[in-house]
C-alpha cells in the first residue's frame, strides 16, 4: 500500500475486507495495524483503533508459535502498532525499547530499512518520553552515517530530533553532514521535503521547532510554526510528536492571548484543550498531567486564578506519581511564573528552583540555564517549608 496515495483509504478498506474473507496470512496483522491507524487518524476514532490493534496482535500471536514467527509481516505490523496506535496509550519512554527490539529482529531477517526506521523511531520516542537526555545523547548518533546511505527517511527524522536534543541540552554538534553537502540546516531539510512532498518530514520540522522556540520564550515564532504547519496536508500516519505538537501550541496560544490579546488566540487553545481532556479520558497514563497543566494555563488566562493553581498542583502531582520528570519541571516552571504575576516572590523563587532541579536531573541543561537567566539565586538553600501543599494553601490566601 502506497500510504501517500489519495486511494490509500479506500485500498486499506479492501484489504481489511480481502483478509477477513479469505483468511488470515500474517500480512493480515499489517493490513489491522495500518487501519487501526487510520481509524484514530481521520476519525479519531480511539476505541475503534485499539480494537483493530487488538485484531492485529491476535494474528500476530497466532503465528508466533509457528515457524513464520517474526517475518517481516509481523515486523512492520508490531512497529506499526508501537509507532502510530499504541502513542495514543502508552508512555512512549515504554514504546522505546520495544522499537529498539523490534530493530534488531528487522536487522536479523535482513530488513534493513525497517530496522532503520524502527531504531530512529525508537530514538526519538526515548527523547520526547523523559528519558535521561544523557542516556539519548550517547545513542543518537550512532549508525546514522550508515543509516543515511540504507534509509535517507529515517536519517533526516534522526538529524530533527538531534537538533531538538541539542536544543534541551545546549550540546553543540553538526548534525547535517551525514545528510549530504546540500543540507546543513533545518531550513534546506525543509526546502528538500517541499521538493519531494514530504509531507510526514515537513510536519515533523515544523512541529520540533514549534517546540523550540518555545523552550526559548519566542511565542511569536512558535506561532508561526504551528501556522505553517496547519497548511500541510495530513501525513498517512502522526509520529510521537504530533500529541507533542497540540500540547506546545496551546501552550504558545495561552500565552500570547495573556501578553498580546486576541479572542482567536484564546479560541484555538480552548479547542486545543479540548482535544488534550479527550485524550486524557482515553489514556489518563499518557495524558492526564498536560491535561491538567493546559487546564491551569487556560484557567490563568481567564483570571480564574484560584482553580488555575490548584490545577497546577495536580499537574504537578500527577507528573510525579507517573514518573514524568520533563513535565514535572515544566509544571513547576509555570506555576512559579503564576506566582510571579500574582505577587508571592517566596513561592515564585521556590517553584523555579523546583524546576531547574527537575530540568537539570532530566539533562536539558539549556532549559535550566534559562531559569537561571532570569536572574535567581538558583544556588541559595530552599525554603524547606514549601511544599507542594503550602503551595496550594498559599494560591487561596
Amino acid at each position: 500500500l502506497v500510504t501517500g496515495s489519495p486511494l490509500y483509504p479506500l485500498l486499506l478498506c479492501q484489504s481489511v475486507k480481502y483478509s477477513l474473507q479469505h483468511g488470515l496470512p500474517p500480512a493480515s496483522a499489517r493490513i489491522f495495524a495500518m487501519y487501526g491507524m487510520l481509524k484514530i487518524l481521520k476519525e479519531s476514532d480511539y476505541e475503534a483503533g485499539k480494537r483493530w490493534a487488538d485484531f492485529s496482535r491476535a494474528v500476530i500471536n497466532h503465528y508466533e508459535d509457528s515457524k513464520n514467527a517474526k517475518s517481516n509481516d509481523i515486523i512492520v505490523a508490531l512497529g506499526i502498532l508501537s509507532s502510530f496506535i499504541d502513542i495514543w496509550f502508552a508512555p512512549l519512554r515504554d514504546i522505546a525499547p520495544k522499537l529498539m527490539s523490534l530493530s534488531k529482529e528487522a536487522y536479523k531477517v535482513g530488513s534493513i530499512d525497517v530496522y532503520y526506521v524502527y531504531m530512529s523511531e525508537g530514538w526519538a520516542c526515548s527523547l520526547y518520553g523523559g528519558e535521561n537526555l544523557s542516556i539519548v545523547s550517547t545513542s543518537s548518533f550512532q549508525n546514522v552515517h550508515l543509516m543515511a546511505r540504507h534509509n535517507p527517511f529515517a536519517a533526516k527524522w534522526a538529524v530533527i530530533n538531534s537538533v531538538m536534543l541539542m536544543e534541551l541540552t545546549g550540546k553543540k554538534q553538526d548534525c547535517f553532514s551525514v545528510l549530504g553537502d546540500s543540507i546543513s540546516s533545518l531550513d534546506d531539510l525543509e526546502a528538500d521535503a517541499k521538493s519531494s512532498c514530504n509531507y510526514h518530514l515537513l510536519k515533523s520540522i515544523n512541529e520540533i521547532n514549534l517546540m523550540r522556540k518555545y523552550w526559548r520564550g519566542d511565542y511569536i515564532a512558535a506561532e508561526e510554526h504551528f501556522r505553517k504547519n496547519s497548511l500541510i496536508p495530513l501525513p498517512a500516519g502522526q509520529s510521537c510528536t504530533a500529541a507533542l505538537h497540540v500540547f506546545f501550541s496551546c501552550l504558545v496560544f495561552f500565552q500570547l492571548y495573556r501578553d498580546l490579546g486576541g479572542d482567536d488566540r484564546l479560541e484555538e487553545g480552548r479547542k486545543m484543550l479540548k482535544k488534550m481532556e479527550r485524550w486524557s479520558r482515553v489514556s489518563p497514563h499518557v495524558f492526564e498531567s498536560k491535561w491538567r497543566l493546559l487546564n491551569a494555563e487556560y484557567l490563568v488566562s481567564i483570571n480564574e486564578s484560584a482553580a488555575a493553581a490548584e490545577s497546577y498542583i495536580q499537574s504537578i502531582n500527577t507528573s510525579r506519581d507517573r514518573g514524568n520528570i520533563h513535565e514535572l519541571g515544566l509544571s513547576y516552571e509555570l506555576l512559579g511564573r503564576y506566582y510571579s504575576d500574582h505577587g508571592s516572590s517566596a513561592h515564585c523563587i521556590h517553584c523555579l528552583k523546583q524546576a531547574h532541579k527537575f530540568y537539570t536531573q532530566w539533562g536539558a541543561t539549556a532549559v535550566a540555564e534559562r531559569l537561571v537567566g532570569l536572574g535567581l539565586d538558583i544556588e541559595s538553600s530552599l525554603d524547606t517549608d514549601l511544599h507542594v501543599g503550602n503551595e496550594s494553601k498559599c494560591a487561596h490566601r
